[in-house]
């Protein structure tokens, strides 16, 4: 996956949005942060940064996986989504994250015959 990541975020940086961070909480409460994503020298792997104000009580809950995602700049271009497992970083201004999967995600008209009004246009990032 390290590849198509690393690609996609290439090609299509340009076309996503500024990219949010979804944390859990030890309560099981979701969070949400702005924040700017590198790429990692390690394969699968981005760098956060900042790190949420709430990350400490996360991380100690043992709640480490996140998912990042980025909208796109233009209505129907698709958003690219990232789950992973994330770890403060040595400085402890961000984050680590390894990436688990990554898809590129957007919502398009249901097939005729459904019972949805929409359907999904999915990309997955093996």
């Amino acid at each position: 996956m390290a590849v198509h990541l690393q690609r996609t975020l290439a090609e299509k940086g340009d076309g996503l949005g500024d990219p949010v961070l979804v944390t859990v909480d030890a309560e099981g409460i979701p969070h949400t942060s702005m924040v700017r994503v590198a790429l990692s020298d390690q394969a699968d792997t981005l760098v956060v940064e900042p790190a949420p104000r709430t990350w400490p009580g996360c991380e100690a809950a043992g709640r480490n996986r996140v998912t990042l995602f980025w909208p796109p700049s233009r209505s129907g271009d698709h958003n690219l989504i990232v789950d992973g497992i994330a770890a403060a970083d040595i400085g402890g201004t961000g984050l680590t994250v390894s990436s688990l999967r990554a898809v590129l995600h957007r919502r398009v008209p249901a097939p005729p015959g459904t019972e949805t009004s929409c359907g999904w246009d999915c990309v997955p990032l093996e």
